[in-house]
């Protein structure tokens, strides 16, 4: 059985797929000329853009996808725009013993343009969605989809924007 994360993921990717008509993957990345390889839990590839997109529902350290992503577009971008989306669980974030990790990413993510010149190129979209913690635990599969819908329609204004 999958769990609710994966669901979700998998809907949001093939929705966005369907309706905007552009590859939305998931696979590992080349970094760094092949130094070794990430993976990102979304990857759009426009023809001026690229749209990296994180879940962030359980994660005990947001910032690590934040900080990969920064390294990675360091290396990436040559006169193109990298957009990262991160989407954080309402509930699970909003915890007095997790706010705090979300606040450090986003201080972080608005003011990465002062840690390296390419990063001028760089956007970051913090994204709460909001996740009954039942979902977790029953592995609710129509939940999972529901939210998937949901959040693509806020998705889609942030990728066309």
């Amino acid at each position: 059985m999958t769990t609710f994360t994966t669901t979700f993921k998998d809907e949001l990717l093939d929705l966005l797929e369907t309706k905007i008509g552009i590859l939305c993957r998931n696979e590992e990345i080349e970094y760094s000329k092949g130094q070794y390889q990430i993976k990102f839990d979304g990857y759009i590839e426009k023809k001026d853009e690229t749209i990296v997109i994180e879940i962030e529902f359980r994660r005990a350290d947001p910032i690590s996808n934040l900080v990969k992503t920064l390294h990675w577009a360091c290396y990436r971008i040559q006169n193109k725009k990298v957009k990262m989306i991160q989407l954080f669980d309402e509930n699970y974030y909003s915890a007095a013993r997790h706010v705090f990790k979300k606040d450090l990413t986003i201080f972080l993510a608005k003011r990465c343009n002062l840690l390296h010149k390419k990063l001028t190129n760089f956007k970051y979209v913090p994204l709460s969605v909001l996740v009954e913690p039942s979902a977790f635990r029953k592995k609710n599969e129509l939940a999972a989809k529901k939210l998937a819908k949901e959040t693509y329609e806020k998705l889609i204004k942030i990728i066309e924007d």
